[in-house]
């Protein structure tokens, strides 16, 4: 019985496309603490929070990936910033902001009442420079810069999680 030398070949081209798949990672998150968010006109429920590449190693430009829904009676969010954070103890320092319009594929760039969505976060810059500390956090917000009237924004969305950023070591001669 003859083995074919195609199959093995076949075998590891496959493996190496789904390689840089296995970086990513699904991590924990909860809604963020001590902010006020009107549910019912704004995001309701966040599913999945992604992060390419884990962990973030010393010269990476992270993804963040965020999915959800929206319940039917939300309104729709058409004008948001996406503000990326970072959160230790009482001190939080911007990372980057986002336009809505920069992280959707759909045209126009919405997310309307019932509708499912995901905001891809690309070249988080930054993040892997921060310091890593125990119980350090990173925030994601979405803000809608209309809101229900033009006069005040509404925070939609909120998710915190923690710092993927590595840790430093020191090396000792």
């Amino acid at each position: 019985m003859a083995i074919s030398h195609a199959q093995p070949v076949l075998l590891l081209l496959t493996s190496l496309f789904f390689l840089p798949a296995l970086r990513a990672r699904t991590i924990n998150f909860e809604n963020c603490k001590d902010v006020h968010i009107d549910y019912n006109y704004g995001i309701t429920n966040i599913t999945r929070v992604e992060i390419y590449p884990y962990p973030v190693g010393p010269y990476d430009e992270p993804t963040i990936t965020i999915s959800g829904f929206t319940s039917d009676d939300s309104d729709i969010i058409y004008r948001a910033t996406i503000n990326v954070l970072y959160k230790y103890e009482n001190v939080t320092s911007s990372i980057r902001d986002y336009d809505l319009s920069d992280v959707m594929d759909e045209d126009p760039c919405s997310i309307e009442p019932g509708e499912k969505f995901e905001l891809t976060l690309s070249k988080v810059r930054g993040m892997q420079s921060l310091s890593h500390k125990d119980k350090s956090k990173i925030v994601v917000s979405v803000v809608d810069e209309y809101g229900d009237d033009a006069e005040r924004p509404l925070l939609k969305m909120c998710v915190e999680f923690d710092n993927p950023a590595p840790t430093t070591t020191s090396v000792s001669a």
